[in-house]
């Protein structure tokens, strides 16, 4: 299944929302969608296995965001 088509169920206050992430997502849908912590994608940022521009960027507030079709294609290749 591509990041396009996936719908992410997330449970907050006894609701369930339906998302689809757009082409950059922020952190809190790291968990939902591929099962990793923030930390783990600060490590995976920091210790250049996840590229900046390709894997994440900043958006233009400063805030970290995801690629998830660069990162579904990082889990099927490794890069």
């Amino acid at each position: 299944m591509t990041a396009e088509a996936k719908i992410i169920q997330l449970q907050k206050a006894n609701r369930s929302v339906a998302v689809q992430p757009g082409r950059w997502v922020r952190g809190g849908l790291l968990e939902p969608m591929w099962g990793l912590s923030e930390e783990a994608a600060r490590k995976y940022r920091s210790n250049g296995t996840w590229l900046e521009g390709r894997h994440w960027k900043k958006d233009p507030v400063g805030r970290v965001v995801y690629n998830p079709k660069a990162i579904d294609e990082w889990f099927e290749t490794g890069q």
